[in-house]
């Protein structure tokens, strides 16, 4: 490591900056793409887009996409017409997309979908490779990244947010869903038969809560009655006879 901090390389001409991408440590390479950013703006998003398609660093890449994602936003604001060409048709989002699809890595995966969502305020039904990936990080991602506004989903997809394997997952589903809605549409059917059936004790637990918020004991009973964990039972039998 030849330099110690982000403020030791800003002295440097724009091609030694521009070296350091190729023989810095990933320390000098992450300062290096903010002295680069921050000299170049919306230019530099060309050159800066190379960076990220070849930077070996999982981390790196995350911080590049945070960085991309903001020329984009910039480029967006500043735009006076043509503003779907700027959101929907600019190589800032080609980049973001094939990150989000083909990085090997789940947290680079998932950092770019947050931008795209964020970015181009996709539905739920414009997310589905992601919300098909085999990562529960990348999954839940794009679930909390999405307006609350847009989690009025239809029963069948809403259902399979509620089987994921993984309890973040379906927590954050959860989260979702009862913010879009009021609570007297928060049990629809599938809603209910997951409510019966959840056996995870900080979900249920949150469960148990939104049960009585909408004057839903009565699923609460019945699922103490099903097949779950003696555990769970003996946990939430007082909660629901007080």
């Amino acid at each position: 490591m030849k330099y110690s901090s982000y403020e030791s390389i800003q002295g440097l001409c724009d091609q030694e900056v521009a070296d350091l991408f190729e023989c810095g440590d990933a320390a000098e390479r992450i300062w290096a793409a903010w002295t680069q950013g921050i000299r170049f703006g919306q230019s530099f998003s060309s050159t800066f887009s190379a960076y990220v398609d070849i930077e070996p660093n999982s981390g790196i890449r995350r911080h590049l996409i945070v960085m991309l994602a903001g020329f984009w936003a910039q480029e967006m604001s500043a735009a006076s017409h043509d503003l779907n060409d700027v959101r929907s048709n600019h190589p800032c989002q080609r980049l973001l997309e094939a990150l989000a699809k083909f990085d090997p890595h789940e947290r680079v995966r998932a950092t770019a979908w947050k931008h795209l969502i964020r970015l181009q305020s996709l539905m739920p039904y414009q997310c589905e490779d992601g919300l098909s990936d085999c990562s529960s990080v990348v999954r839940k991602t794009i679930i909390e990244s999405i307006q609350p506004g847009s989690f009025d989903l239809p029963e069948e997809q809403l259902g399979r947010f509620l089987q994921d394997s993984d309890p973040a997952v379906r927590t954050a589903a959860v989260e979702a869903w009862t913010t879009c809605q009021s609570p007297e549409r928060w049990f629809s059917e599938p809603f209910v038969r997951y409510v019966e059936k959840e056996t995870y004790r900080p979900l249920k637990r949150r469960l148990t809560v939104l049960c009585r918020i909408a004057h839903r004991e009565d699923l609460l009973e019945d699922s103490l009655q099903s097949e779950l964990p003696s555990v769970v039972r003996s946990q939430y039998l007082p909660m629901v006879r007080n």
